[in-house]
């Protein structure tokens, strides 16, 4: 064992030091992440190649911040044009993503409605496909400030 000739006391104040800067980063990471969701989520909507006709689609897209595989924080879901099912269907979806395994941090966007992908490979109609090609780019510009 290794002596320091640091006094008990030293070596906890240290450690609450250490443990209130870790929770300060972490707090930052989240932040960050929270803010890449709600712009991939906003340029989903904006950026949506389909017609509106249920307002369920529209509903169902939304995301999740996951640290170590569970979910921390959820945007989106907000019910359009009366899609209370999209919604609902968007917010058990994302319940339903499994992380298990990861020890990171992961930002998921998701389109809940089981047509999504019909929409969008059948009548190529951009669903999710253009947000998840600008989300590499948004989590990086969202972190260049920490580097």
């Amino acid at each position: 064992m290794i002596k320091f000739g640091m006094k008990r006391g030293a070596i906890d104040a240290a450690r609450r030091e250490i443990r209130a800067y870790s929770k300060r980063v972490e707090n930052a990471i989240l932040m960050r992440l929270e803010f890449v969701l709600e712009e991939l989520k906003n340029h989903a909507k904006t950026h949506a190649g389909y017609n509106f006709h249920t307002g369920n689609l529209n509903s169902s897209i939304g995301g999740g911040v996951y640290k170590n595989g569970a979910l921390v924080s959820w945007r989106g879901f907000e019910v359009e044009q009366g899609g209370d099912d999209g919604a609902r269907i968007g917010i058990e979806y994302l319940n339903n993503v499994i992380l298990k395994g990861r020890s990171t941090y992961s930002v998921v966007i998701v389109a809940g409605m089981e047509y999504a992908s019909f929409v969008e490979n059948y009548y190529n109609k951009n669903v999710l496909a253009q947000t998840e090609m600008i989300a590499g780019e948004a989590v990086e510009w969202a972190f260049r400030v920490l580097k």
